[in-house]
């Protein structure tokens, strides 16, 4: 069941560290992210974009939450490929110069997993370490 679930992942890449803020396209800040790494993406490549996980509610105790992850769901397995090419050549890139509001960050590309292999992945490097 979970390499069953995992191929449904094939064509989806997780967007983390990207400020969350309400009415936000995030269909053109995939594309702008995408620019920033060199791959040319169209509105045409990406079938969808969401957030995922519980709404981060910021309090006076937690000033600043995480935001929830951006799931791309891309058309092709290449482009996939391409986006996860380029992440890995720019390591340490910012938000800076996409419009995204301050302060910069940097943001991660990586594959979607799922839970159980997300499970797997974080003990895998637990244990490396």
């Amino acid at each position: 069941m979970n390499e069953r679930d995992q191929e449904l992942f094939y064509n989806d890449i997780e967007i983390t560290s990207i400020p969350e803020e309400k009415g936000e396209n995030l269909i053109h800040i995939v594309t702008t992210l995408s620019v920033k790494l060199g791959v040319k993406l169209s509105e045409n490549d990406l079938v969808s974009a969401t957030r995922v996980g519980r709404v981060n509610v910021s309090s006076e105790t937690v000033p600043e939450s995480r935001p929830r992850p951006v799931v791309v769901k891309l058309g092709r397995r290449a482009l996939k490929d391409q986006v996860l090419m380029a992440t890995r050549v720019r390591r340490g890139i910012t938000t800076e110069g996409t419009g995204l509001p301050a302060p910069h960050r940097r943001f991660y590309v990586n594959e979607r997993l799922t839970k159980v292999n997300r499970l797997l992945f974080w003990q895998a490097r637990k244990k490396t370490k």
